[in-house]
């Protein structure tokens, strides 16, 4: 139809088969990628829940070249995949047809939160969030939040891949505790996770394809095993679910864990929306022979607002209100011009001549 598809993603590759830079197509359709030196490439266009298209052999001179390109309309539906003997050990193999294809759709948004996050094109307002929950996890005994505003740092950002795939994603401190780690975009789709993870299709639940993945047999370093969710009928990567294995002794009773959640902004850019990591806090009897949980510490965040560079809102959380009458204790009545402010003293507002204030 000629028109001009924004958010794609274009990944210009060399003649061996080297990524070399990628890029997302603006309001225009268009773009500009800068590669090191003249030759021979090829050019992917990746757009989640259609076919990819890959160009034949471009030359790029000293000079530069433009290139239109034609994308064709073809939608994928994960919908109706053969779950059964869908396993796919190390994902550049050629196996697994079903697991690949669900992976390919994951690749693509997991790519465009990698290059959003390196590209540094948001500023942020993140609630960042601690709790202790009882052993049960089904209540909250403390809670506290902070606001970080106006932030470049991005929601959440994990160690390099290769750290966590020889160090193990949880490690012991000097005072013997523990620390926590778990994979952002850029992590996932690294060699390193790939090569020491299997994958699988898994189940369909609610509208959503489970890719499961979880550590290649005989692997000893603590790690994660979980679900990617992927919408089955637009094959758009929602969530990732994991769970903690290999821990050291007695922490394999707890239920460790997290998610991150994946949002994708209008312009066609991915972000993790939101993101937590559940550690269990245990104790042991008197003579150290049985291990207990006595609770969960949660450590999260959520994007409260998303800016551009020159400070347009690009999209913000729904939000609570809170109303309501200051009153003068001694009963004079409303109280007119007083401050009401959240505990975190970001929000403010004065109260009216009726001392209401919203």
């Amino acid at each position: 139809t000629n028109t001009p598809v924004e958010g794609a993603m274009v990944v210009v590759v060399d003649v061996g088969g080297h990524v070399v830079r990628r890029v997302l197509t603006n309001a225009t359709g268009g773009f500009i990628v800068n590669v090191e030196a003249p030759g021979e490439y090829l050019i992917r266009v990746d757009r989640i829940g259609y076919e990819s298209l890959t160009t034949g052999r471009i030359e790029v001179s000293a000079a530069g070249t433009f290139q239109r390109i034609a994308v064709p309309i073809q939608p994928i539906e994960l919908e109706g995949l053969d779950i059964e003997g869908s396993r796919r050990c190390q994902l550049r193999n050629e196996q697994g047809e079903a697991t690949a294809r669900a992976w390919e759709e994951a690749r693509k948004a997991l790519e465009a939160a990698a290059w959003t996050l390196s590209s540094g094109v948001y500023r942020y307002t993140l609630l960042q969030f601690e709790r202790t929950l009882e052993p049960t996890l089904r209540k909250v005994t403390t809670e506290k939040r902070r606001f970080a505003r106006g932030t470049g740092q991005a929601p959440y950002v994990s160690a390099p891949a290769s750290e966590l795939v020889e160090q193990g994603f949880v490690r012991q401190n000097p005072d013997r505790t523990l620390t926590y780690y778990a994979p952002d975009a850029a992590a996932f789709l690294s060699d390193e996770f790939l090569d020491t993870h299997c994958m699988a299709l898994e189940s369909v639940r609610d509208g959503l394809v489970g890719l499961a993945f979880q550590p290649v047999r005989g692997r000893r370093r603590s790690d994660i095993r979980g679900t990617l969710w992927i919408e089955a009928a637009t094959a758009t990567l929602r969530k990732l679910e994991f769970t903690y294995v290999n821990l050291p002794p007695g922490q394999d009773l707890a239920n460790a864990g997290g998610e991150v959640i994946f949002g994708r902004l209008p312009n066609g850019t991915w972000i993790v929306r939101e993101w937590s990591i559940r550690m269990p806090r245990v104790t042991t009897n008197p003579d150290r022979s049985r291990v207990f949980v006595t609770g969960y510490e949660v450590q999260g965040g959520v994007v409260w607002r998303v800016a551009d560079q020159d400070g347009r809102t690009i999209v913000e959380a729904e939000t609570a209100s809170v109303s309501g009458t200051v009153l003068d204790s001694l009963g004079s009545g409303p109280v007119a011009g007083a401050s009401v402010r959240a505990d975190d003293g970001a929000v403010e507002a004065l109260t009216t001549g009726e001392g209401s204030f919203f």
